[in-house]
């Protein structure tokens, strides 16, 4: 499932908010009304907190690259093991990492789609987590995504959340139905 906000994105003269096009099939910038394209890749799939704290001019080089180059759009994957520390304990440090990755991708014109509740690296994986119950796990996956959503609530780098990564990858039959999965679930901000 994917959530579309009303995210603004940067160009060298102001930002402009993304919204559905009027024909609904596509984007748009507002107020210029301009088609907008999302068009990117992964970026870091699996380390890219990290990598802003251990090098955040190479972070900075590498959006501008991709600026450069027409992107459009990168996919982040902040993993849920590095930014919480416990079932219900966000890690204030990792917290200020994804501020600053969400100032780099503003700075650079290019809004993030956030991907999350991953957990990529087995080095990584929580044991706490992986004692949990089904309903437990539900329970941290919502704090994770509260804490997500906190945390890039004022930014206006984050064009998309996709809350459940790949939902349909399956041998068998979906569980779900997959019809309309196509559409866009769209979250309006309250300005």
């Amino acid at each position: 499932m994917c959530c579309v906000c009303d995210g603004q994105v940067a160009n060298s003269a102001e930002l402009e908010t993304v919204k559905l096009s009027s024909d609904a099939r596509g984007f748009s910038l507002h107020p210029s009304g301009k088609r907008f394209v999302p068009w990117g890749h992964n970026y870091a799939s699996v380390d890219n907190l990290e990598r802003l704290a251990n090098d955040p001019a190479d972070v900075e080089r590498e959006f501008a690259e991709k600026r450069a180059a027409g992107t459009t759009v990168a996919r982040i994957h902040p993993e849920m093991s590095r930014l919480l520390a416990g079932p219900e304990k966000a890690d204030p440090v990792a917290l200020d990492q994804m501020r600053r990755l969400l100032k780099i991708a503003s700075q650079s014109g290019i809004p993030l789609m956030v991907t999350g509740v991953a957990c990529y690296k087995i080095a990584n994986r929580m044991p706490w987590y992986d004692a949990m119950d089904e309903q437990d796990r539900w329970k941290t996956q919502a704090f994770f995504w509260k804490t997500i959503a906190e945390t890039c609530a004022q930014s206006p780098a984050v064009f998309a959340y996709d809350l459940i990564n790949e939902p349909a990858a399956s041998a068998r039959k979906p569980a779900v139905s997959t019809r309309g999965i196509e559409r866009w679930v769209l979250m309006q901000s309250k300005s």
